[in-house]
């Protein structure tokens, strides 16, 4: 039973973040109120001193921002784990489920004091839906870099589309 529900789950988030990113490409040129809105593709994490931070080194995650204030994020480690089509331990799925994430929410940006607000209202992870985060953030043209107050991680995205 575990078994399916997360292989079900984890292919409808993916069929989920594919429809709303296919259905978020228009032909209109104008630009969107917000900068942020598009697709962003998370490259790694580095420290306050500027140095890679290996736990993040092989990350593959996106984050599409709507219009509408809605946000979806999906990702995973390059070194997934390889566990067959079906895993067959508590241990398997264990090692899937902290090489990944996927949610869905809520955003909102302050560009005045340059903080980002999410909430979580779906997370593959129970127990983070309904979380909220604010984080701080800086762009310059198509690269973006986001923090936590007081964090050491610095978090680094590329707009894609």
């Amino acid at each position: 039973m575990k078994k399916s529900t997360f292989t079900v789950t984890g292919a409808v988030i993916l069929f989920l973040y594919l429809g709303i990113f296919v259905s978020c490409q228009n032909d209109v040129t104008s630009e969107p109120s917000n900068p942020f809105v598009g697709t962003w593709k998370h490259f790694g994490a580095v420290d306050t001193t500027g140095n890679e931070i290996e736990f993040f080194k092989d990350e593959l995650g996106y984050i599409t921002f709507l219009e509408d204030g809605t946000f979806i994020s999906l990702g995973f480690r390059k070194n997934f784990p390889q566990t067959g089509m079906k895993p067959s331990t508590l241990e398997e799925y264990e090692e899937i489920f902290n090489n990944s994430w996927g949610r869905i929410g809520t955003y909102k940006f302050d560009f005045e004091n340059k903080k980002e607000h999410l909430k979580y209202t779906y997370d593959l992870n129970p127990q983070s839906i309904g979380r909220e985060i604010t984080l701080n953030f800086k762009a310059v043209g198509d690269t973006a870099s986001l923090w936590f107050d007081g964090g050491n991680t610095i978090f680094k995205a590329i707009k894609v589309k």
